[in-house]
């Protein structure tokens, strides 16, 4: 019997993959697929101008348009 301790085996299959640079790569390949597919539907996700502002619907109480309700459009400085 060795004295080394058992390695489970999915340890040994995520510490090759470290090493290989595989599973490294696919994470990184992943997270620039997902920032990819959120700048191009980006117009679909957030359809409204942020810099445009609406001052009729200042302070409006909750509705189907505003579950929340509305605040004020203004900073105060």
């Amino acid at each position: 019997m060795s004295s080394r301790p058992m390695i489970a085996p999915w340890r040994l299959r995520l510490r090759f993959g470290f090493r290989n640079g595989r599973l490294t790569a696919a994470w990184g390949l992943l997270i620039l697929l997902v920032w990819l597919a959120l700048a191009v539907f980006a117009p679909w996700i957030a359809p409204y101008d942020p810099i445009a502002q609406n001052t009729d619907a200042s302070l409006l109480g909750p509705g189907l348009a505003h579950p929340f309700g509305t605040a004020e459009t203004s900073f105060r400085g």
